[in-house]
């Protein structure tokens, strides 16, 4: 015979809690996880950086800096919408 779980001596209230806290979690996981592939970042492929919206190109020697050419670029190509 099957040994008897903690999760079976739960009542069918708090089974019915635990599950929806569950969901809860699952959906702002997923949420967060949209929210960060939506947002242009920088993305390393074959020894150079390109964007993640656009696939431009930023290659190592830029300058003043990746960073600061990227930061320009996404405000300049990729301004949210008002």
């Amino acid at each position: 015979m099957a040994k008897k779980r903690d999760y079976d001596e739960v009542s069918p209230e708090r089974r019915a809690e635990l599950h929806k806290r569950a969901q809860e979690v699952m959906r702002e996981s997923r949420l967060a996880k949209e929210a960060k592939r939506r947002l242009p970042h920088l993305l390393s492929f074959l020894g150079g950086r390109h964007c993640s919206v656009c696939r431009m190109p930023f290659p190592p020697d830029t300058k003043p800096s990746v960073n600061e050419a990227f930061a320009q670029h996404v405000l300049k190509a990729h301004r949210p919408a008002s």
